[in-house]
């Protein structure tokens, strides 16, 4: 009933992308087998000592064959392992927790085109660090939201489709699979931004630095939190008076050096600087400081606002 020979992945990390076709067996499996609190309860009893089926039985004051069929539930999500021991009668099957953290994102998968190009997209609202001066301001397709600093992970984010924040920095994660599987020669960020004013101010200047991997390595000065002309995507309940559109801005890495809008800006940081194999993700970030030149914030766009049908996205350009 119990392979003790299965390959498995013992107190590591289980990562799983619910957008993902050829993983979504494997959630929905993962998710019946902590679908009940005895088994629930069974993992953490297995946490805090390897058992046998007796063990657990007697502890749960349950019969062998009902511990039986909890356990292969979880056994059949790799949830726990198990390995014969002996003892007096001959053999004993004691049970292992097989992992140490489970790991469920909704980032959209990865995709390989024929151009040899992995790309991914990020909703503006998936951030996974920010750390605004004084607020954050975010609209989804139907509201507005404003969120004070210690309310900066409100699941409302999730839904937002401009986020706006006066000075801070805001932080994205995307998968790094490819620097795994194949050469990466050049690395490419695009996203639609622009300063942040009280309603609007077209000429309201801000220096934003973009972030990759922990790196600064480029400084985009916006000239304006555009308005006066409706975004062509934004919703209809969006007021004129408020920010409508930003500017699509690129920075690329690649074995030369940092590309901002196509023009080379540095030679003294290239993609081997980013030592992309060292990481398990890549990370994005963007910011503007209060004791810069121009700190005018920054408000950056999703696919449903502004003028670009987009999220922030990474593409990496292969040649293996």
């Amino acid at each position: 009933m119990f392979d003790t020979n299965k390959k498995t992945n013992r107190y590591g990390d289980v990562h799983l992308n619910c957008t993902s076709e050829a993983e979504a067996q494997r959630v929905v499996t993962i998710a019946k087998a902590l679908s009940h609190p005895l088994r629930v309860k069974i993992l953490n009893q297995i946490l805090r000592e390897p058992r046998s089926i007796v063990d657990l039985a007697k502890l749960n004051k349950i019969n062998n064959s009902t511990v039986i069929f909890h356990l292969k539930l979880l056994e059949e999500a790799e949830l726990i392992t198990s390995k014969a021991r002996p003892n007096i009668k001959g053999k004993t099957l004691i049970f292992y927790i097989n992992f140490s953290h489970i790991h469920l994102t909704m980032q959209t998968p990865i995709s390989l085109n024929k151009e040899n190009v992995v790309e991914q997209s990020m909703r503006v609202g998936y951030y996974i660090s920010a750390t605004p001066a004084e607020y954050i301001r975010i609209a989804t397709d139907d509201k507005f939201v404003v969120m004070e600093i210690d309310d900066a992970y409100n699941p409302d984010r999730f839904d937002a489709n401009l986020l706006c924040m006066d000075n801070g920095e805001v932080t994205y994660a995307f998968s790094n699979a490819v620097s795994k599987r194949a050469k990466v020669d050049r690395l490419e960020f695009s996203l639609e931004i622009s300063s942040e004013s009280p309603y609007y101010c077209n000429d309201w200047k801000s220096e934003i630095i973009f972030n990759v991997c922990g790196i600064d390595v480029a400084t985009f000065l916006s000239l304006g939190d555009y308005g006066g002309i409706r975004g062509l995507l934004n919703p209809e309940w969006w007021d004129d008076k408020y920010s409508q559109y930003g500017v699509l801005v690129t920075v690329a890495i690649d074995k030369s050096g940092i590309y901002l809008n196509n023009e080379k800006v540095r030679d003294d940081i290239n993609i081997a600087t980013l030592e992309l194999e060292n990481h398990d993700r890549i990370l994005f970030s963007f910011r503007t400081k209060m004791d810069s030149q121009y700190a005018g914030g920054f408000n950056v766009y999703g696919k449903t606002f502004g003028n670009e049908p987009q999220d922030i996205v990474m593409r990496a350009y292969i040649s293996e």
